[in-house]
């Protein structure tokens, strides 16, 4: 078994069925690039029956992380994948259900410092979507609590990463619009649903 971002199957020439975006996750929603569909045959070559899906967390995580898997079992044992028990059916619980308290350590320890929360405002004044467009507001960089969570790259915590999503309301509807708090980013907290 191997496990690896969804990219890899359409890279080098593949696609995603613009039909199904990223709703449908079967081998049909995809067109495997040269890369993947070299993995595939080499693997096959080495006596494997070699099967993969596009899985992602959202059926168990409060957050979109897409990625394949492929499995392979020699083609001598007979044996074949059974993709059908892998999802979980009904997507799990938002951001919501479970960010942790406004006020506790793992929130407070996730707070812009006053130098980010600078650069962020600076950054939030200057960019523009499209020549003309208006500034993009910090409304433009929350996070939708209601929503799963943004697959969190390496360079998350960096403000100067256009992608990253902060934490501008908490659960109990106080703000963190630079008032009284300044934003924050997710904690690592969000992740350990158990």
């Amino acid at each position: 078994m191997h496990r690896q971002v969804a990219g890899l199957v359409t890279m080098d020439g593949g696609a995603r069925s613009a039909s199904v975006a990223r709703k449908a996750y079967t081998d049909a929603a995809f067109t495997p690039g040269r890369t993947f569909a070299r993995i595939v045959e080499e693997l096959s070559q080495c006596g494997y029956a070699v099967s993969w899906r596009v899985v992602s967390a959202k059926e168990w995580l409060p957050q979109q992380r897409e990625r394949v898997y492929l499995v392979g079992f020699r083609r001598d044992l007979g044996i074949e994948m059974r993709w059908d028990g892998v999802r979980g059916g009904k997507p799990s619980s938002a951001l919501r259900d479970v960010l942790e308290t406004p006020r506790s350590e793992a929130a407070a320890a996730c707070e812009l410092s006053e130098a980010q929360w600078q650069q962020l405002r600076g950054q939030l004044a200057s960019f523009k979507r499209w020549p003309g467009a208006p500034p993009c507001s910090l409304s433009d960089r929350a996070v939708d609590l209601c929503a799963k969570a943004p697959t969190l790259t390496s360079s998350y915590r960096h403000v100067s990463n256009y992608t990253s999503r902060y934490v501008c309301e908490e659960l109990d509807g106080s703000l963190r619009d630079g008032g009284q708090r300044r934003p924050r980013f997710l904690s690592p907290h969000f992740l350990d649903t158990s």
